[in-house]
């Protein structure tokens, strides 16, 4: 219910229903919760830090429950705290080699790193090798391959990533791909698509940051 209420547009009902609800639900139930309302809405820093609290106060019962510690690194990287959300992921993988969010996050966070990109390479095509070639994956290794100057086989990846599911994070790689290989007019249209799907600074990682602000200043 708390996660329905964030996707239509209503975190702060959805943040007051889950207190009044604490009684009924454990606190590995609650810190869910929680990451239902974040993912599906856009919260304020005050809700954020809530949902953080759920998240910690679980994790302080529960310390080995991976699923709690895939999501208190999901919340670190949403706060763009990378450096503390890497090892999370790296121990994640220690006890669950296979886990695909694990992978995936973790090739994400590398991703635009060059002296990383190899190793971020290897984990998101174990990922593939897992899960099939899903388009969060395709999206991943798309922003691997521009780190690693192949940005002909980033837009591969990324048209097949848009017809799957065209996101705003997938068109704004898309974008950076074409103008990495000056494709001036279809970067800006890719562009286009992207803003209109409401990508911004906060969604992209921060060493994206400049090319966003170029392309935007060519709008």
């Amino acid at each position: 219910h708390a996660a329905l209420l964030a996707f239509d547009g209503k975190p702060a009902e959805a943040c007051d229903l889950l207190p009044a609800a604490r009684s009924q639900l454990s606190p590995r139930s609650l810190a869910a919760a929680g990451m239902g309302v974040i993912r599906n809405g856009n919260v304020s820093p005050r809700q954020f830090q809530v949902v953080l609290g759920w998240i910690e106060e679980a994790l302080a019962i529960d310390p080995s429950n991976l699923t709690l510690r895939l999501s208190l690194a999901e919340m670190l990287a949403l706060k763009l705290d990378y450096a503390a959300a890497e090892p999370i992921y790296r121990e994640v993988l220690k006890a669950e080699p296979e886990n695909v969010v694990a992978l995936n996050n973790l090739a994400w966070i590398l991703a635009p790193r060059p002296d990383s990109a190899d190793e971020a390479m290897r984990h998101v095509e174990k990922a593939i090798e897992i899960s099939g070639p899903t388009g969060e994956l395709l999206d991943t290794r798309a922003r691997i391959h521009i780190a690693r100057g192949r940005p002909d086989r980033a837009v591969e990846d990324l048209n097949e990533a848009i017809a799957l599911a065209p996101t705003a994070l997938r068109w704004f790689h898309l974008s950076v791909a074409q103008s990495k290989l000056l494709q001036k007019e279809a970067a800006a249209r890719s562009f286009k698509e992207a803003r209109a799907l409401g990508i911004g600074p906060r969604m992209i990682h921060p060493s994206d940051v400049p090319m966003f602000e170029a392309l935007a200043a060519r709008e």
